[in-house]
């Protein structure tokens, strides 16, 4: 194939294979992108006599497929990816006319078992079956098919207007689209062209314009870079898999730069805050001073830890580790300052005890439900500030050096320095506890599950509890509140006084996590008449025990408060306590 200036059609001529190859990004085009494609393809259908210029592709010869040359696309997958769906139902709708379009299809769609566009191997198959064809879907495996079908039904409803004459002008413009093609033979000369001539249609993420900095960076610094090229593009295969996992759930940049963070030697914020640029300076640095060999070292070490950065961040965010404390810090949703040090010191081996790896596991689990009390306990009722101490944070992270235990004794030194226990305890005896929202409906919530776990009861899940939306819905309720306001919020009616409200009200030993739905056949009842119906037979068993302690003193009054916030105090002190790990 030549180098420069021809027409989608010479590019699909019929004795060609085209595939995007695994290490790419799979496919990723948004509905606004899909727009912008209809949009050119629609207003350049109006003028026959100028052509549409799609941009440059870049495409490196691979072995031969049967009788096929065959093309790996380097740089414009996302483009030839969606010029080939919505060609695919162009021929479909024009099919049935007095020309069945055959010249075209086995072109650009499949000559008999050939399919002549290829995605990544793990989209492969459901491209030719639900993409190109048309059968029933019962399920996708990944976003990108996601993603795929939402194009193909955007396409579909975008066509469905046409008239045959409109469809054959787009036909006409999509053939005639004019690419600059860069054909070259191996990664080395791909890496060197894409870092200097990139043009997708879709903006680069800082993770793929560092995939290929780092390529070319190898290029030049090894005398042999193909090898090294194929290393890179093996982990970056998996960084995309692994990603297209927990996509919906975290940026990929974000995970990057946990990932500079925790490994790069930084100095200040300002590097952590511009992260592809501080390491492309820092790999610059070395090859401006000829440093080609420890250049490439840093960089097969480096991206080889990116890819196990992206692995392990799938295990923490899917908790296949089953850790309970990980789906804590989750709903307690203070987890983003902890990423780093969490990344590192479980994409690391520790120094204790290397060859016992359920002792490292205790370790680490040690690690995690510190940062989960720092979390509730520093972050939440001792309201400190979401960034107080984040470079304390990040600077440990980038120091560690795999030992647990050094680790374990700074994070406890660290509560004790802010005076966060103090802080804590005034809060929970605060007459206002109720002001502190979701952490004091965190507390409740876990407390619900201690009171279940010693019944032997199944536990309320994380997923339960951060429920936010329908009847089933977890709030903080007031067990009793004068009419006014708080009534809304309340588990009964009853008169109080002004000492009770100043001092009684909103005290954590008058709150209750409840249902939604249980909560409006609760209100408006007096405590009398509902005590025995719902309490006494409640689904929670926090509730359960509001009829014992009412009786003890004669309803619910502020002894009856005073004698639940001493029961809820103590397991707050106890299940947070960093002393005892």
């Amino acid at each position: 194939m030549q180098n420069g200036l021809t027409t989608l059609w010479n590019l699909f001529d019929g004795s060609r294979i085209i595939k995007v190859p695994n290490y790419q990004r799979a496919y990723s085009w948004s509905t606004k992108n899909l727009k912008e494609f209809t949009n050119d393809i629609a207003n350049q259908s109006f003028f026959v006599n100028k052509k549409y210029f799609m941009g440059t592709l870049l495409l490196q010869r691979d072995q031969k497929e049967g009788n096929y040359e065959k093309y790996l696309i380097v740089d414009g997958q996302q483009r030839l990816t969606t010029v080939v769906m919505y060609i695919n139902i162009l021929l479909k709708k024009l099919k049935n006319s007095e020309n069945d379009y055959i010249e075209e299809y086995e072109a650009f769609i499949k000559k008999r078992d050939t399919i002549k566009f290829q995605t990544i191997n793990s989209d492969s198959s459901f491209f030719s079956d639900y993409i190109l064809s048309d059968n029933e879907v019962i399920s996708f495996d990944t976003s990108s098919q996601k993603r795929l079908l939402h194009a193909k039904a955007y396409f579909e409803k975008y066509l469905a207007p046409y008239t045959r004459d409109e469809l054959l002008r787009h036909l006409e413009t999509i053939k005639n689209t004019n690419v600059l093609i860069y054909t070259v033979e191996n990664s080395a000369e791909a890496t060197l062209i894409f870092e200097t001539t990139n043009d997708r249609g879709k903006k680069l993420t800082d993770l793929e314009s560092l995939k290929s900095f780092f390529m070319h960076k190898a290029y030049l610094s090894s005398g042999e870079p193909e090898s090294v090229i194929h290393d890179i593009e093996g982990h970056f295969e998996v960084i995309y898999r692994e990603y297209e996992k927990i996509e919906n759930l975290v940026d990929e940049d974000d995970i990057l730069r946990y990932f500079y963070i925790a490994e790069w030697n930084w100095s200040n914020k300002k590097q952590y805050q511009n992260v592809k640029e501080s390491i492309k300076k820092d790999f610059n640095r070395l090859l401006n001073n000829g440093q080609k060999d420890k250049c490439l070292d840093l960089i097969k070490t480096k991206v080889r830890i990116l890819k196990e950065y992206f692995v392990k961040m799938r295990i923490l965010l899917n908790n296949e580790i089953e850790l309970s404390y990980i789906d804590d810090l989750v709903a307690i949703g203070r987890i983003a300052t902890f990423y780093p040090i969490l990344l590192k010191s479980f994409v690391h081996k520790p120094k204790v005890d290397q060859n016992i790896e359920e002792q490292n596991f205790e370790y680490y689990k040690k690690v995690v439900h510190l940062c989960e009390i720092f979390a509730f306990k520093g972050y939440g009722l001792a309201n400190k500030r979401a960034d107080t101490g984040l470079p304390d944070f990040y600077k440990f992270a980038r120091d560690f050096d795999t030992d647990y235990v050094e680790l374990i004794k700074w994070l406890k030194e660290l509560l004790s320095r802010w005076n966060i226990p103090k802080r804590y305890q005034e809060t929970l005896n605060s007459p206002y506890f109720y002001d502190e929202g979701s952490d004091a409906r965190y507390l409740l919530w876990k407390y619900e599950n201690f009171l279940r776990k010693q019944a032997g009861y199944t536990l309320l899940s994380a997923k339960d509890y951060m429920n936010r939306k329908g009847r089933t819905a977890f709030s903080i309720e007031h067990i009793a509140a004068q009419k006014g306001e708080e009534v809304k919020k309340c588990l009964l009616e009853i008169k109080v006084d002004e000492d009770y409200v100043e001092n009684y009200l909103h005290s954590i030993g008058n709150l209750a996590i409840d249902p939604l739905s249980s909560n409006v056949q609760k209100s408006n009842l007096s405590f009398e008449n509902k005590q025995y119906k719902y309490f006494s037979k409640a689904p929670l068993m926090s509730h359960n025990e509001l009829e014992e302690i009412a009786q003890k003193h004669d309803g619910w009054n502020a002894d009856a408060i005073k004698e639940r916030a001493v029961k809820l105090i103590k397991f707050a002190e106890e299940n947070w306590d960093e002393n005892k790990i």
